[in-house]
Parts: structure tokens; C-alpha cells; sequence
């Protein structure tokens, strides 16, 4: 998604359509913020299930 943003920003840009230009900035950056935030929400998932392996392990 983030790519097909970038592609339509730069020909907006090119065609110097300005409120598409604000627009799609705008949803880049909202996009990014997402996959950030998307980036993060896996890594904790993953530090929680390697935590729940290793308490079930030292049970065991």
C-alpha cells in the first residue's frame, strides 16, 4: 500500500495536482505510522509467547 502511495504522491507532484498532494502526504504518513506501530504489536506478541514457552518449559 505504502508503495502505491509513494508512486500516486510523486505523480501528483509531477502534475502538480496540490490538494492530491496534501492528501496522499497525509496518508503516507498515516500508513507508515501504522506499520510502525503494526512492527511493534509483533514483536510484543512474539516476546509474550517466547515468555509463556519458557514458563510452560521450566513447569514441565
Amino acid at each position: 500500500m505504502t508503495d502505491n502511495a509513494e508512486k500516486r504522491l510523486a505523480e501528483a507532484k509531477q502534475q502538480t495536482w496540490l490538494g492530491e498532494v496534501a492528501a496522499l502526504t497525509e496518508s503516507l504518513q498515516h500508513l507508515r505510522r501504522r506499520g510502525e506501530e503494526a512492527a511493534h504489536l509483533r514483536a510484543d506478541h512474539v516476546e509474550l509467547l517466547g515468555r509463556a514457552a519458557a514458563t510452560r518449559t521450566s513447569t514441565d
